[in-house]
């Protein structure tokens, strides 16, 4: 009694040790006439399943850091690492749950090394005043998992260097000096220096072009104007720019795929304390739904006791069924119901139990196997045939199924799906053999994990439903989280993997599509009016649309195309405008327009003019 508070204003709760070392909560709840209703009872640890070879425990401690209760490894009195972790995390706890991990040190058996682990958090009483001063600490002796090489990523890096320098020298060696050779062709042969030596370009753009060039500087030196065509026409063609350019990005497209197929997709090694994490959640998910099921049917036996011996009467249970359902949020629902299964008396919404007379003993029921949503009820006699029935909410369901990671089910006996954590249709088969053959194993034994290869690699685990009213039904909980999904180091890297292929593909896309618009479209504009002037259309008008080494190719030929049709003296005629590009531009005083004058009649002479003299 020495825990209770001195003053007790409302429902309290504190936690002590018992004679025999065993932990107690005791409750405290504050009478009429000074007196205290005060309460006690053993809190043991739940026996979640541990891992042998990673010395698992879970512990309960008081706020000076003692130990009072502990399932699975406790930890020995030589392991000061992990007496002192247990220590920090029980002060850590005040300030809510986390981690704490201890220095990694060589492994005693299996070689390797291993850290230890522990994971706290307080333990609280919702809805009552009072600081318990608990803590639960998760300890772990894990092994050390080897990180990424540090030089893992210079291969892709190296590739990607090879990739891009000789990118750019084909694409400098193969279309920017071919280019540059045409300008200056172009150039000689526009200046009127007709006698010069024009390259031989391979590019079929290029050469098309100076097909032309040729063409023209031939026809203005023999002076036929018929055009015939020039030697460099004849020459053989060589590959498309669009095509070298599109083997550029291919190349750097083939990195990324390369990438891609290599460290994107490698294998994931899951390590054991990994499953074993998720097996203890999924356990501590079923062990939630257990616990709040039954408690659900403990509080119909409660208020039961609190009815009239008088059995027509059972109205006077409203004040308590209204705040049952307003308190507790597992029940979307709770009424009375008579001999033949009639509806009396309902707080919270509509019941969706059929008009049927539950059984005569008290317990938790499924009542429908097909429909669209499964009705979970718990109930319990009343005096003179009625019974009071509860029924569960499956939102609230799930949300402790969502306890455990992944996508997690509740299957019935027959392996149809009547809650899960994501979208699901309710009363659904279990379609999948490996998790079937799991929710099999786990119905008959302890919980079942294991990774499987199906789906792309997930961890697969099961846990049955067991003792209390709800764990008659038969239910198991099935979880699965892909293995993508894990924190592990091979996802971290497959991931970035993933992102760098997606840039290299965005750069290539990119590469490709600036050569084409700022390099291949121009030139095939220039090279379609170069072939018609070798083909004798001297008509076609040929506009630059760049300042830049096409454009001046552009202008060239264009010159070329009038000295055709104007005459030799047309090529270097051509000149820009006097004056430096640099110098400032000046605007022209604009000059009046004058009126224009009304001219004279030619038949009468003019005001004040006198004949000349015969």
């Amino acid at each position: 009694m020495q825990v209770v508070p001195q003053t007790v204003a409302d429902a309290t709760v504190a936690a002590t040790v018992a004679a025999n070392g065993e932990p107690r909560m005791v409750a405290a709840l504050a009478l009429p006439s000074d007196q205290l209703l005060v309460a006690t009872s053993a809190t043991p640890l739940p026996q979640l399943p541990t891992h042998d070879d990673l010395r698992q425990a879970l512990l309960l401690t008081m706020g000076n850091s003692q130990v009072v209760d502990a399932s699975g490894a406790r930890p020995a009195q030589d392991e000061q690492d992990v007496t002192r972790l247990v220590g920090l995390a029980s002060a850590a706890a005040h300030g809510g749950n986390g981690t704490i991990l201890g220095d990694p040190v060589n492994r005693t058996t299996g070689g390797g090394r291993e850290q230890v682990v522990a994971a706290y958090a307080p333990v609280s009483a919702d809805g009552l005043t009072g600081a318990l001063g608990l803590t639960v600490v998760s300890v772990t002796h894990v092994q050390v998992a080897q990180g990424t090489e540090g030089g893992q990523g210079l291969i892709p890096a190296a590739g990607l260097a090879v990739v891009a320098l000789l990118g750019f020298v084909g694409i400098r060696t193969a279309l920017i000096r071919p280019l540059r050779r045409l300008r200056a062709d172009a150039l000689a042969v526009a200046s009127g220096r007709l006698t010069a030596t024009l390259h031989r370009h391979r590019p079929a753009e290029i050469h098309r072009i100076s097909a032309a060039l040729e063409h023209c500087r031939n026809t203005l030196l023999n002076g036929d104007n018929g055009g015939g065509k020039g030697d460099n026409s004849r020459r053989r063609r060589g590959p498309s720019c669009g095509l070298i350019a599109a083997l550029s990005a291919a190349a750097v497209l083939g990195w990324s795929a390369a990438v891609l197929l290599t460290v994107g997709t490698g294998g994931v090694e899951v390590p054991p304390a990994v499953t074993t994490s998720i097996r203890n959640q999924t356990v501590g998910a079923t062990e939630a739904l257990r616990k709040s099921m039954n408690d659900g049917l403990a509080d119909l036996a409660a208020v039961a006791a609190l009815a009239p011996t008088d059995s027509q009467n059972p109205s006077a249970l409203r004040p308590a069924i209204d705040r049952l359902v307003k308190e507790q949020s597992r029940y979307r629902s709770v009424y009375v119901v008579d001999n033949t299964g009639e509806v009396t008396m309902n707080a919270g919404r509509a019941p969706l139990r059929s008009k049927e007379r539950p059984p005569a003993e008290a317990g938790v029921q499924q009542q429908n196997d097909s429909g669209r949503v499964a009705v979970l009820y718990a109930h319990t006699p009343l005096a003179g045939g009625f019974s009071l029935v509860g029924e569960f909410d499956l939102n609230h369901l799930a949300g402790l199924l969502g306890h455990a990671p992944g996508k997690v089910r509740l299957l019935d006996t027959k392996r149809r799906t009547i809650a899960a954590t994501d979208g699901y249709v309710a009363f659904e088969d279990l379609s999948d053999d490996g998790l079937r053959t799991l929710a099999d194993k786990a119905g008959k034994g302890d919980p079942a994990a294991e990774v499987q290869p199906d789906s792309g690699g997930r961890v697969a685990v099961a846990s049955a439903l067991r003792g209390g009213p709800s764990g008659k039904l038969g239910w198991t909980v099935v979880v699965e989280e892909p293995i993508a999904d894990l924190a592990l180091t091979d996802n971290e890297l497959r991931h970035n993997a993933v992102t760098v292929a997606m840039i290299g593909g965005l750069l290539a896309a990119l590469l490709f599509g600036w050569h084409h618009f700022v390099l291949i479209r121009p030139l095939r504009r220039v090279a379609a009016t170069a072939d018609r002037i070798v083909a004798g259309d001297h008509a076609a008008v040929l506009y630059p649309q760049h300042h830049d080494e096409i454009g001046t190719v552009a202008s060239c030929l264009e010159i070329c195309r009038q000295a055709l049709t104007m005459g030799p003296e047309r090529l270097g005629s051509v000149r820009r405008p006097p004056g430096a590009a640099t110098d400032v531009t000046q605007l022209i005083r604009r000059v009046p327009v004058e009126p224009a004058r009304r001219p004279l009649p030619r038949h009468a002479p003019s005001v004040g003019t006198r004949q000349a003299p015969a």
